[in-house]
This record gives C-alpha cells, sequence and structure tokens, in this order.
C-alpha cells in the first residue's frame, strides 16, 4: 500500500462524494476512483458501496478511516522529526518565546549558550499561547518559553523561575502612598493588561485573582507588548499587574525604580510622564506568582 492513497481516501471518506473530494484535491474525478481502486486492491477489501445517488463507507472503510488518519499523521511526525534531526545536525536551535522573555530569560541563558555552543545557530520567533504549543507540535520550533504552561502529553516542562506580581501605578494614583497593594485595592480600577491573545493564562490568572478575591476587574485597554503597557500606565490610562524584574531592566532611555516600596521613576521610552512601583499582596492563599517554564519537544 502506498502512503500517497490514504489523503486521498480520507478526502474521499470525509465527504462520500468523489467529484467533491477531486476538486478538494486538485484532481480529476476519474483519476481519483482509479486510485480509490488500487487501494481497494492493495488492502483486499471494498472500502466504498453505493447508496441511492451517492456512496458511503463499507465496514472494512469505517474500520480503516481512523487507521488511515494515524498512520498519514505517524508519517507526517517522521517527516518532521528527521527534519528537525538534520537541522539540528547542522547546527540550528529554533526558539519560540513571548515578549517577557526578552527580558528575563535571554539575558541570562543565551550568552552562556553561545559561549558553550558557538557553533550551533540560534534563531528566535514570537510565539503565545496556544501558537506556541502548535509550533511545536508541528515541528516549526524546537523548544519555547512561556508563562504558567501546564503538563502536556509528548513535552517536557521545565520550571526556570518563579515571579511575584508588582503594581504600576500612574503618578499621584490614589494607591501610591501604599507599601502594598491587594487585589481587592484594586476593584473596578482601571487596568492595561497584555492582550488575551498575546499572553492568554497571563490573562486568565489575572482574571481568577480577581474572581477569588470577590474583585471586579475592569480592564480599559488591552496591549500587545511590555513596553507599551508601561507607557500607556505612565499616560494615565490606568494601573498594571506585571512580574516583578519589569522594574529592574531599562525599557527605553530611562529605567523604572525597582523598589518595591514604590520610588518614583520615569517610565519607558516615549512617556515622559512619571510612574511609581507598589508591591502587590493578596490576602488569599493563591500566590501571585508566575512560573517560567521551557517546552521542548
Amino acid at each position: 500500500m502506498e502512503l500517497r492513497y490514504l489523503p486521498q481516501f480520507i478526502a474521499v471518506a470525509e465527504t462520500l462524494n468523489v467529484t467533491r473530494a477531486a476538486d478538494n484535491l486538485r484532481m480529476t474525478q476519474p483519476s481519483l476512483s482509479v486510485q480509490i481502486k488500487k487501494l481497494e486492491h492493495d488492502i483486499g477489501a471494498a472500502l466504498f458501496e453505493r447508496a441511492g445517488r451517492g456512496i458511503k463507507l463499507t465496514e472494512a472503510g469505517l474500520v480503516f478511516l481512523p487507521k488511515a488518519r494515524e498512520l498519514l499523521a505517524l508519517a507526517e511526525r517522521s517527516v518532521a522529526l528527521a527534519q528537525q534531526t538534520a537541522q539540528a545536525q547542522g547546527g540550528q536551535l529554533r526558539i519560540g518565546h513571548n515578549h517577557a522573555a526578552e527580558f528575563h530569560v535571554f539575558p541570562r541563558v543565551v550568552p552562556a549558550f553561545r559561549e558553550r555552543y558557538p557553533d550551533i545557530q540560534l534563531s528566535f520567533q514570537r510565539a503565545y499561547g496556544e501558537g506556541l504549543l502548535d509550533a511545536l507540535g508541528a515541528g516549526r520550533i524546537d523548544l519555547g518559553f512561556a508563562w504558567f504552561q501546564p503538563p502536556m502529553a509528548g513535552l517536557d516542562i521545565v520550571p526556570l523561575t518563579h515571579e511575584a506580581l508588582v503594581v504600576a501605578l500612574p503618578q499621584g494614583h490614589r494607591l501610591s502612598a501604599r507599601e502594598t497593594i491587594t487585589i481587592a485595592d484594586l476593584s473596578d480600577e482601571k487596568l492595561v493588561v497584555a492582550s488575551r491573545a498575546v499572553e492568554p493564562t497571563l490573562y486568565a490568572a489575572i482574571e481568577t485573582l480577581f474572581a477569588q478575591a470577590g474583585a471586579t476587574l475592569s480592564v480599559a485597554m488591552e496591549v500587545d507588548t511590555l513596553i507599551s503597557l508601561l507607557n500607556f500606565v505612565a499616560l494615565g490610562s490606568g494601573c498594571a499587574l506585571v512580574a516583578d524584574f519589569l522594574p529592574q531592566h531599562r525599557l527605553g532611555r530611562r529605567c523604572v525604580s525597582s523598589d518595591r516600596a514604590g520610588a518614583d521613576g520615569e517610565c519607558a521610552d516615549h512617556a515622559q510622564a512619571r510612574g511609581r512601583w507598589s508591591a502587590c499582596r493578596d490576602v488569599l492563599p493563591l500566590r501571585l506568582g508566575a512560573s517560567w517554564q521551557v517546552i521542548r519537544r
């Protein structure tokens, strides 16, 4: 049996219409019919039978369909694995990551990796949530850095660090004199958050924190980058819950103070407004934190 027959059989089985399946496969109907007959000859069983003016799967066809899908998927994974092996031998490692990895993980691990493996070329691409997992499953990347990824079959997940959350406040905000802030304090406060599409797990975690605290989550705007998030906080668009490592990194021309009690400092690249950092304390057992994890095939 030739593997090239499998997608043709699956197409006919899913449409139960040879003409439509041929159109989907961009081949002629007579040619497709011939290929199906060859497959049936190789198997030694009829896979389709007449049903009025159409066709239907025989008992043998019903049994063979899920197995055909498994065989085709296995063949595709085998090809992807062979390609990854060839690329690894050629010295390439493809890494998927979110924005935060650029600030918190890569400065520590990339220089050390390049020093130890100078002949391996690193390539980077941004990927988030399900998109990162899809890229791993399809073999487009070799490993990924992400927030809060749960255990997944077929993936090794290695926790790297835990990060507390701090609150970024516009200067002059009513909470800016507080040493620490609870989730309840932020009820009905306008928040600037990383968009659900970019950071779905972090977004969901913030929703959970507010729900468990009995607080009202009021999202003023969603942004796609950490730089945008800090800039809009500085411009007075709202507060933000961010990982504790952010105040420790220079963003643009100026550095936001890392003093957890909240020393003032100029915030980020385009905004010249001043902002404040305060520690965030949750009164519930759920810890305010995030797990950095490496996800590799």
